[in-house]
């Protein structure tokens, strides 16, 4: 937490080292499951999950924590509360919504530096 604002991490450094990362998905349990999640991400709903005498005390202390929802917003709030009681957490830029174009970039950057077809690879999946 620096300067009032939640720290920020770059959808492309996710990509690149997930297992480096706890992610968090804040957004309600009926879109965790469908439209679906990147795999190897845990659910916590907005609101109660997170309070101190709830699902707090499963978030690992030794790893960074990555926290997405659709945009950004309440991920950049969870990701300031977590900074706050001494979690290592960062906001996913602008959300899912973020990943995707992220993504799109680094495979028109691929294709046209290589010439290929557009393909999106190296990108965590849904589930």
């Amino acid at each position: 937490f620096v300067g009032g604002s939640a720290r920020i991490l770059a959808a492309a450094d996710l990509f690149a080292s997930p297992d480096d990362f706890y992610l968090i998905d804040v957004r309600p349990e009926t879109e965790y499951q469908g439209p679906g999640h990147l795999i190897g991400t845990h659910s916590y709903a907005p609101g109660d999950s997170l309070k101190l005498n709830g699902e707090l005390a499963t978030l690992p202390m030794d790893m960074t924590i990555a926290v997405y929802g659709n945009t950004g917003e309440l991920s950049a709030q969870v990701a300031s509360y977590l900074s706050l009681i001494g979690y290592d957490a960062y906001s996913i830029t602008w959300g899912l919504g973020g990943m995707a174009v992220s993504a799109l970039e680094t495979a028109r950057a691929s294709s046209l530096s290589y010439g290929n077809p557009m393909t999106i690879s190296n990108v965590p999946r849904l589930a």
